[in-house]
């Protein structure tokens, strides 16, 4: 009795797979930049980073130099400040502010 080996990944004919055509997206493709929802995504995004950055360097200033007010309330302005930038009204601040982070 003779045993057939299993054909391996490199014995099967590749001519019945169909071609895979690779191609890199882009922003274009997946995004449309107009929608609210994206502009408020980013705008979040962008301003939550902000904030975390800012308690992270106000702890580390908090630790380092021990004057804890200070550094607790300029935090608290900071996060204040990208929370009133969120909201829609405040559009164009937020443009003149922020829009050189954006890309």
């Amino acid at each position: 009795r003779s045993v057939t080996p299993s054909p391996s990944t490199n014995d099967l004919a590749t001519s019945d797979l169909p071609p895979v055509v690779a191609r890199q997206l882009s922003a274009d493709d997946c995004v449309d930049e107009t929608d609210i929802t994206w502009i408020v995504a980013k705008r979040s995004t962008l301003l939550s980073i902000i904030t975390f950055f800012s308690t992270l360097v106000a702890y580390v200033l908090m630790f380092l130099v021990q004057m804890n007010g200070i550094w607790l309330g300029l935090d608290m302005v900071i996060n204040c400040f990208c929370m009133v930038l969120m909201f829609a009204n405040y559009g164009k601040l937020y443009k003149s502010l922020c829009t050189r982070f954006e890309s």
